[in-house]
């Protein structure tokens, strides 16, 4: 992102250093400051994604006195990962896993 403000009607990089940015699913999972880049008009943050899924979305806001107030909102979907990365039997379903194959044995003796 980058913010700029202007004295004198000359453009100037923001100098602040209490911009931030959420990324939202309904409350804020995660709320960031963002960090000017040396020698540069732009404000950044790394950060890991929350193991949740879901449509989130960026959202900044920066209110200041004496500045225009800045709401900007941004989706960025985060899906979950697929089923071919994830172990197709796990040792903790194995009752559900005997209870699936005893009722598919005890279909055939079902009086029809």
């Amino acid at each position: 992102m980058v913010e700029r403000e202007t004295p004198q009607g000359l453009w100037r990089p923001f100098e602040g250093q209490d911009v931030q940015v959420e990324y939202v699913l309904g409350d804020p999972l995660l709320r960031l400051f963002l960090q000017r880049e040396a020698d540069s008009p732009t404000f950044s943050a790394e950060f890991k994604a929350p193991d949740r899924a879901g449509i989130l979305k960026f959202v900044l806001r920066h209110a200041r006195l004496g500045y225009s107030s800045l709401l900007i909102h941004s989706l960025a979907p985060l899906r979950t990962p697929r089923t071919d990365d994830a172990d197709q039997l796990q040792p903790s379903g194995g009752f559900y896993y005997f209870v699936a194959v005893a009722v598919l044995l005890g279909m055939p003796h079902l009086p029809l």
